[in-house]
């Protein structure tokens, strides 16, 4: 199961038990039930049958094997490898090892058991089972029932394969976004066929426990890592929304099956956090914003540096305002037609200076006055969620300046201190309204006047109206 909640480095290694979290005390042996592969086999055959009766056709021949983290690499390396070489366009050898590299030891730190889809084969990885227990004493990661609800997850992936051929279908998928819609669609319907099973078996609490684990915040670590890992755990933790997801389709008259989403799958993630949009066009942007992007990088690009521009998935806007109340962000996003950003980078860029403009296109005048205003939100929020760590907020000040043709502006200077820099990065963010439009300009490390980026938005503005 691709799990993200807890901060990987936390699994890099098997964390001792304690007495109070020895898992022989419900089994009553030696060996407990993640570690015992005759065991763990015999669950396979009750649990298809209480899958079956889900209407799910079960799949009983599933070899299970009990592995160490380093036995799972070389499985995670033959499923990953060619997928993200289909969906990165023009990525060059050398990058796809280091992407492969980076994704295998943190999939093989954080997964508690795993199916491998070109192996057909249900892993299980005990070390991560002892390694949650320690970071999470108040979860029963430990108990045989936590560990059957996970079981139960895995097989679910299994049946789904048999049936669909799901190896067949991420082979085809060409686009991030498409992996990304897939792989939520594949985890929401696991999700879902589990929750089912334990209710009918009166062990709801035992979901409950699972959620916990999926959804755990990161704690006792830096302040600054701690604001990083939210962000990460908002941008890659969906399990919660695809379990929704398939909730709404439960709902609809008639009700899709899951093969007939599989067959016509979400894009993106988009329907996913927001299912009312399945099955619907995308909104297509009103304004000029590509224009309008073109038009920062003309005014405000130094010479010899490159730009970059992209769209912004809901889920990426989402996960930036992860300091901030998860229902308040989604409201504002409902109104969301269309993100988009350019990046301005200098030569041999270290990551302390560049420039960034972000246009947000709103379903009219009142969603944009509410996205600026979580804009403006999420900008003081950060100075008190990074007031200490390796990298933290020294000192911000905030003035309203006047930027023509715009209905509100805010103006935020910050000196960021980074551990190890003699000298704070002084970062300087522009957040500007008119209608339906939300313009957010960042200065990273550069000498740069408020007065002009003021005038690098009121460009923005003159032409985001024009016609596309």
């Amino acid at each position: 199961m691709r799990r993200f909640a807890l901060l990987c480095a936390l699994f890099l290694a098997p964390l001792p038990l304690s007495a109070q979290d020895d898992p022989r005390s419900s089994r009553g042996d030696a060996r407990p039930l993640y570690r015992d592969a005759a065991a763990i086999g015999a669950l396979v055959a009750p649990l298809c049958d209480a899958i079956e009766k889900t209407g799910l056709p079960p799949k009983r021949d599933i070899p299970v094997k009990v592995v160490s983290r380093e036995e799972l690499v070389p499985v995670l390396h033959e499923e990953l490898e060619p997928q993200f070489r289909a969906v990165i366009p023009g990525v060059t050898q050398q990058q796809l090892d280091q992407i492969v590299q980076i994704s295998v030891q943190f999939y093989s730190s954080v997964l508690m058991c795993k199916y491998g889809f070109a192996t057909k084969t249900i892993y299980v990885v005990p070390e991560t089972f002892e390694a949650i227990a320690q970071v999470q004493p108040e979860v029963k990661v430990l108990d045989p029932e936590f560990f059957r609800a996970v079981f139960l997850h895995e097989l679910v992936h299994a049946c789904d394969d048999a049936g669909h051929d799901l190896g067949r279908q991420v082979a085809a998928v060409k686009t991030q976004e498409a992996l990304q819609a897939l792989n939520a669609l594949v985890e929401g319907h696991a999700q879902a066929v589990t929750r089912q099973v334990l209710e009918a078996e009166g062990k709801s609490a035992w979901f409950a426990e699972l959620e916990k684990v999926l959804t755990a915040e990161p704690a006792g670590v830096d302040p600054t890592m701690q604001y990083v890992l939210s962000i990460l755990i908002a941008e890659t933790q969906i399990y919660t929304d695809a379990l929704r997801f398939f909730e709404a389709m439960g709902k609809r008259k008639p009700a899709p099956t899951f093969g007939e989403l599989l067959a016509n799958p979400p894009k993106s993630l988009d329907p996913i956090l927001f299912p009312e949009r399945y099955g619907r066009p995308d909104p297509e942007p009103l304004l000029a914003i590509d224009l309008a992007l073109e038009r920062f990088a003309q005014v405000a690009r130094r010479e010899g540096w490159t730009s970059t521009q992209a769209s912004l998935s809901l889920l990426k806007i989402r996960s930036a305002f992860a300091l901030l109340p998860r229902p308040e962000v989604d409201e504002v996003l409902r109104g969301v037609h269309a993100a988009r950003n350019v990046a301005l980078t200098p030569p041999m860029a270290d990551g302390t200076q560049g420039l960034n403009a972000l246009v947000i296109e709103c379903a009219g005048a009142e969603r944009g006055r509410g996205a600026y205003d979580l804009v403006a939100r999420l900008l003081e929020r950060k100075d008190e969620a990074m007031k200490t760590g390796v990298l933290h907020i020294a000192s911000s000040a905030y003035d309203e300046p006047k930027v023509l043709g715009s209905d509100r502006a805010l103006h935020s200077h910050k000196e960021v201190a980074v551990e190890g820099l003699p000298q704070p990065l002084v970062v300087h963010t522009l957040i500007v309204q008119r209608g339906a439009a939300v313009i957010e300009l960042t200065s990273n490390g550069l000498d740069v006047e408020v007065d002009e980026m003021a005038g690098w938005a009121e460009e923005m503005l003159m032409v985001i109206d024009l016609p596309k």
